[in-house]
């Protein structure tokens, strides 16, 4: 039979398991990505949300707002491509970084084709394009392995 102390122990352990009452958060999307952007160059950070915005719709698989996002994802993708290569990129990163940002602006360039058209395959596989192509771009500004294939 346990004690007292033990049984204390076991109810603690409960509560903290259950997240003393509260909600976990939902689970995100298949694919998508933790990290931060938060220590990243403001266009990266910009874009970040738009992006966000984009990836829940396509969860939701919503056509018409993802449409209705295009031109969004189109400016916030124009502001990260004009901006700047970051002073405290490493030398050894540059390379990585410029084929990166190459990549990404195809992907824009294959969203801005899919929004304008009617089929739903192509747009999703689309915007799959431009958020894996942001986040390559910001692992090699980050001089971190791409989880793509850059």
């Amino acid at each position: 039979m346990p004690s007292r102390r033990t049984a204390a122990l076991v109810l603690c352990a409960a509560a903290a398991a259950a997240g003393c009452g509260s909600t976990s958060p939902p689970p995100a999307p298949p694919g998508a990505r933790r990290t931060s952007v938060a220590e990243a160059p403001e266009s990266f950070k910009d874009a970040r949300g738009t992006l966000a915005r984009l990836a829940a719709l396509r969860a939701a698989r919503d056509a018409s707002g993802a449409r209705a996002l295009a031109d969004d994802v189109l400016a916030a993708g124009q502001s990260l491509v004009e901006m700047e290569q970051p002073e405290d990129l490493r030398r050894e990163h540059a390379a990585r970084y410029g084929e990166a940002r190459a990549r990404f602006i195809d992907a824009l360039n294959a969203w801005d084709r899919a929004a304008a058209g009617t089929d739903d395959a192509a747009l999703w596989e689309a915007a799959d394009r431009v958020e894996s192509g942001y986040w390559a771009w910001y692992d090699a500004y980050r001089g971190v392995a791409a989880e793509g294939s850059v």
